[in-house]
């Protein structure tokens, strides 16, 4: 009976090791962190490309991963 309350705690996403609301909070955090991110490879373009470029993706992977949340989670 304790494994079906776990299972259906998990499937609410209100078990243990779970923040309370944060599947609503974490998609803006993460969308917030793309734009941030996309500011810093607006403003290091010309000096770092390298770093710049690393920016891109960590924003592309950011927009992804909360627009993912929003659609699956």
């Amino acid at each position: 009976m304790v494994a079906l309350a776990t299972i259906a705690a998990h499937d609410r996403g209100t078990g243990p090791g779970t923040l309370p609301g944060m599947g609503d909070v974490l998609p803006i955090i993460l969308l917030a962190l793309a734009g941030f991110l996309v500011g810093g490879v607006y403003a290091t373009w010309k000096t770092a490309r390298g770093f710049s470029i690393m920016l891109a993706v960590a924003a592309v992977m950011a927009v992804v991963g909360g627009i993912g949340w929003m659609v699956y989670g």
